[in-house]
């Protein structure tokens, strides 16, 4: 007897990357008599290998609403996360992704900034002119009333970092106390060379400095860095990474002497921290229609980059793409799954929209409307990778 049939399956290799093997034509001749016995199969046409990862998710909790903000602390071994939703709702959330409370901020509707203190179990959240504190229990421990849009605890958990919009044309770094709101430590007032920017804070690997990124839209976006010595602030734009105006989140994994830094419509760059001189480069395909911002070291090796509403890997050594990355659950469909009026797109993508990574795990950000969720990735370089 000889079957026939088309097909295609899916199988691994003992590196642990999936491998997708599209068979044209499988012929199947078994004999048929005292014994049967496949005599083995007979390949037809063309076929490719497609490289590809797939990493399991480890915990999930889905939201009506969409996941805009996190932050992540760990208090005598348990992890907690912060989330920020975009209907002005607060959420904190356990190891396991369990909330343990859900709540309105005081006199906040627009969340602009979260941070919570790497140390002591309070939480800050920024919006509406107004910055509160709270613990982990949802309860408000203090409100003030202040201009501030961005807040950042340093790693030591000594000092927060804030940015104050004073106007258009302007903006102000403040250091104030992590555990005294009220106490200003130094503040340095900049001009806005953006003119009316949005800004977005990040930490650096010494306690004592931040990045901040100013984005403006059209006019572009420039990054800087700023360092709390002697009771003074100094803020500076790197000059290597502003070519062109069009830097974005800077990105750090487990070697702190190098760094990622995305040039919005170009590519990636590999840069060395804290010289910031140029060590590699990538650059986007040129048919590419789509740059997506979401990019995380997955480990020493790779990383996962976002373009064309997928997700890929990268080889940090030659600065080239693997192939695709997958997460489980959040496979590419065609855009009409998601889209259903976009019947006649059948371009591939995923729901995801975000990733941010902690340590050896990566938290991620999917949904598309009113059915989103935030999912994690433990130890993604290691067992959860199939």
């Amino acid at each position: 007897m000889v079957s026939f049939q088309n097909m295609s399956e899916v199988i691994f290799d003992d590196t642990g990357k999936k491998l997708l093997f599209i068979r044209i034509l499988l012929a199947k001749i078994v004999y048929l008599g005292k014994y049967s016995v496949i005599v083995g199969n007979v390949y037809s046409g063309i076929y490719k290998w497609i490289n590809c990862m797939n990493i399991k998710v480890t915990h999930k909790h889905n939201f009506a609403d969409r996941v805009d903000k996190l932050c992540q602390a760990k208090y005598e071994d348990k992890t907690y996360y912060v989330v920020a939703l975009n209907k002005g709702r607060i959420a904190v959330l356990n190891a396991e992704l369990v909330p343990l409370c859900l709540f309105d901020p005081e006199d906040i509707t627009e969340i602009q900034s979260i941070s919570i203190h790497p140390c002591s179990p309070f939480f800050v959240v920024v919006g509406n002119d107004t910055v509160c504190t709270y613990n982990l229990d949802g309860k408000l421990i203090e409100k003030n009333r202040d201009n501030i849009v961005d807040v950042r605890h340093s790693f030591d958990g000594k000092l927060l970092w804030c940015i104050k919009r004073n106007n258009s044309k302007e903006f102000t770094i403040e250091i104030r106390e992590a555990d005294n709101f009220t106490r200003v430590l130094a503040k340095k007032v900049c001009e806005n060379e953006l003119y009316d920017s949005e800004f977005s804070l990040g930490l650096l690997p010494e306690s004592n400095k931040v990045y901040l990124l100013l984005v403006a839209g059209q006019d572009g976006s420039l990054i800087g860095f700023a360092e709390f010595e002697n009771e003074n602030i100094t803020f500076t734009y790197p000059e290597s990474l502003n070519i062109g105006s069009e830097p974005v989140t800077p990105i750090w994994g487990e070697n702190e002497h190098e760094f990622l830094l995305q040039q919005y419509t170009t590519g990636i760059f590999k840069y060395e921290y804290p010289s910031c001189k140029l060590l590699q480069e990538y650059y986007f395909p040129e048919e590419t229609e789509y740059i997506g911002c979401s990019h995380v070291y997955l480990n020493k090796e790779e990383a996962i980059i976002q373009r064309e509403e997928q997700f890929w890997l990268l080889n940090l050594n030659t600065m080239k793409e693997e192939g695709s990355c997958y997460i489980e659950g959040h496979e590419p469909k065609e855009t009409k799954y998601f889209y259903p009026l976009l019947a006649d797109d059948t371009s591939m993508m995923t729901d995801i929209y975000y990733l941010e990574r902690f340590g050896n795990d990566l938290i991620g950000f999917a949904g598309i409307k009113d059915n989103y969720s935030i999912f994690l990735l433990q130890d993604c370089g290691k067992e959860n990778v199939k």
